[in-house]
């Protein structure tokens, strides 16, 4: 590990960082850790009434400006939105966010969520964690990283999979102390409301964020909880470091 350890913090759109992670960010954070945060698509959908132009340049400002609340580095990957695929040229564009972040953690969407462009983000996090530290993958000028790092999926939207069953949880973070930093992150991407409102019929989409942070609290045993599952296959980290590094906030299943 380095001498200040990194989080990457990887979502698809403006705005999915703050939704699943941003607590366990700011907990992370007080730890002394170093946070960076990647958004791969634009956000060119998240309007009814402006432009992809428009709306995709507001919902970067948004981005980051959340991230400067965890003071965090921020990066735009270069996707499009619904145009998120596992393909070759985003490939690229992750290995190198990822190489550039140089993370020891990486969090990112569950492999099922109710977003195809969630599940390909998925995906191509994955794929960068395990080929970022391989020399023959080329992205000059950028360099392989030394190891796959320690890789977590977060919470789906619900809580539950594209059949509305419970999504697998390996073990919650509590959030309670730190619920006003992760509001205040959301809280700044403002052109969502009017998108939610309309697209889902979420209104107050902060007060949404709470409930299923209260969902997850109630089954960790605490007021706000956050959810992970930590991806275990062969060749990546089989350590649960998250849980290790902010012990007086993990809580088992």
């Amino acid at each position: 590990m380095q001498a200040r350890p990194r989080v990457l913090a990887f979502g698809c759109h403006p705005d999915d960082v703050e939704f699943m992670c941003a607590g366990t960010l700011a907990l992370l954070k007080q730890a002394g850790w170093e946070v960076h945060i990647a958004v791969l698509a634009g956000g060119e959908c998240g309007s009814v009434e402006l432009g992809r132009e428009e709306i995709r340049d507001i919902r970067q400002r948004e981005s980051a400006h959340a991230a400067k609340v965890l003071e965090a580095k921020y990066y735009r990957a270069g996707g499009e939105d619904i145009e998120i695929e596992y393909s070759r040229g985003l490939r690229r564009k992750v290995i190198e966010v990822v190489r550039r972040a140089r993370p020891d953690v990486v969090i990112t969407h569950p492999p099922m969520d109710y977003m195809v462009d969630h599940e390909e983000t998925s995906k191509l996090v994955r794929s960068a964690c395990f080929n970022a530290p391989m020399p023959n993958c080329l992205t000059p000028p950028l360099e392989a990283i030394s190891a796959v790092p320690h890789l977590y999926y977060a919470d789906a939207m619900d809580g539950k999979d594209i059949f509305g069953r419970p999504l697998p949880v390996g073990f919650y973070v509590d959030i309670s102390p730190v619920i006003s930093t992760k509001e205040e992150m959301l809280g700044r991407h403002r052109s969502q409301r009017d998108w939610l409102q309309k697209q889902h019929g979420i209104d107050q989409y902060i007060e949404h964020m709470k409930q299923q942070s209260s969902a997850r609290g109630k089954k960790a045993g605490v007021k706000y909880a956050e959810a992970f599952i930590q991806h275990l296959g062969h060749g990546y980290p089989q350590d649960n470091i998250l849980a290790e590094v902010l012990k007086d906030h993990a809580r088992p299943c």
